[in-house]
């Protein structure tokens, strides 16, 4: 069949649709408008498949993609998604167009993500491409769905290069504090308390590094962290001030607050430090026990803090949230958990640690563990992380 008889026979089915239409419409018996309708939608699909197979000469049937216009000035964007991260060996993979962030590139320059895109489904049989390829295009772009898919818990996303990375974790509920049977914990881990935390947010997925705390220090010409004036020990190697996957240790409350600010500066996102429920959420992975002891893979006391990714990680890929580094969060200290949660906003002098640091016990290594600090000080077994709310 040729295109010209294709059209034709399409017009014709069209026809027989409108005719088929106008007779179940006007005749009310069952035993006519059933087979009439059956048959107008039977003629208005086949008309409507002789059309697509048929496109008018010159009018070949193209994608439905939507190109946004070229930029007038400064550098092009390129949006990459969002992928599931196992391992940092996963980073040449994760860098062609889905490392989860905005990265700013020469124009004319082509990436591995723009190749994957032009060769995608939404992209087939644009331009001149030949009539086949035009169709199929035209089908995928209406059966598939467009823009990046929906984060899930356990995905890892970077917002720029010297960024920490940031695992997404889903809202929900869960049982925070220790048990009344727990011998180890003590009273201001009691009584344990149902809490909601909505509607989620992403941590980091390791505890501040010395090389990614470098850049602000560089940046905003703050001085590196030291331990009472003195620079961070040397623990387990000559190299420690310049490994630049060791935590940052050393590091007060200030220092904490002052570094999640200078991201929100240079990313435009809502960095902050994690409320203590929303990191002991985050480190039993909505599962845990109210009363998971210190024997669920705590850190043994070590000669120092070794290199964030060497530490275990949990059910969502979050690293070293049990040792390594006991870790500052934001809240002000309370006594007990039967006093109302604080407001995060509100000044105070005295803040609180969570976790326990390599050459400590390992009790305080338990999800529940809490102990006050004061925002000034730092000590060798204490850093911190980093949460983005999920805006």
């Amino acid at each position: 069949m040729t295109d010209a008889d294709g059209l034709l026979a399409s017009a014709v089915l069209y026809g027989a649709t409108l005719l088929l239409i106008a007779v179940g419409t006007w005749i009310s018996r069952d035993v006519v408008r059933k087979p009439a309708a059956l048959l107008a939608i039977a003629t208005a699909a086949f008309g409507s498949l002789l059309l697509i197979r048929h496109a008018p000469a010159g009018a070949e049937w193209q994608p439905l993609a939507w190109v946004p216009p070229e930029p007038k000035a400064g550098p092009a964007m390129r949006l990459s998604f969002p992928l599931r991260q196992r391992s940092l060996t996963d980073g040449a993979d994760d860098s062609a167009g889905r490392g989860g962030r905005l990265e700013p590139r020469a124009p004319g320059r082509g990436g591995a993500a723009e190749e994957e895109d032009q060769s995608g489904p939404a992209s087939s049989g644009g331009g001149g491409g030949g009539s086949g390829s035009g169709r199929g295009g035209f089908l995928a772009s209406l059966l598939m769905p467009s823009g990046p898919r929906k984060l899930v818990a356990g995905d890892v996303v970077k917002d720029c290069p010297f960024c920490p990375e940031i695992v997404i974790v889903p809202g929900g509920r869960f049982l925070m504090g220790a048990a009344e049977t727990d011998a180890e914990a003590t009273a201001a881990e009691k009584p344990a308390r149902k809490v909601s935390v909505w509607p989620g947010f992403a941590i980091g997925r390791y505890e501040v590094t010395i090389g990614e705390y470098t850049h602000f220090a560089k940046a905003t010409g703050r001085a590196m962290p030291s331990c009472d004036g003195n620079p961070a020990p040397n623990f387990n190697t000559e190299n420690f001030n310049t490994d630049e996957r060791l935590p940052l240790t050393c590091v007060s409350w200030r220092d904490a607050a002052a570094y999640a600010g200078w991201l929100v500066r240079v990313t435009g996102r809502p960095y902050r430090l994690p409320s203590a429920a929303e990191w002991e959420y985050a480190a039993r992975a909505a599962n845990a026990p109210a009363n998971a002891g210190a024997d669920a893979h705590p850190q043994q006391v070590a000669a120092g803090p070794v290199r964030v990714e060497s530490t275990p990680a949990n059910a969502w890929s979050i690293h070293g949230m049990r040792g390594n580094l006991a870790e500052i969060v934001a809240d002000c200290w309370q006594v007990s958990l039967a006093v109302p949660m604080p407001d995060l906003e509100q000044g105070c002098s005295t803040r609180m640690l969570k976790d326990g640091g390599w050459s400590e016990p390992s009790r305080w290594q338990r999800p529940a563990a809490r102990r006050p600090v004061e925002a000034s000080v730092a000590t060798p077994t204490q850093g911190f992380r980093i949460v983005r709310d999920q805006r």
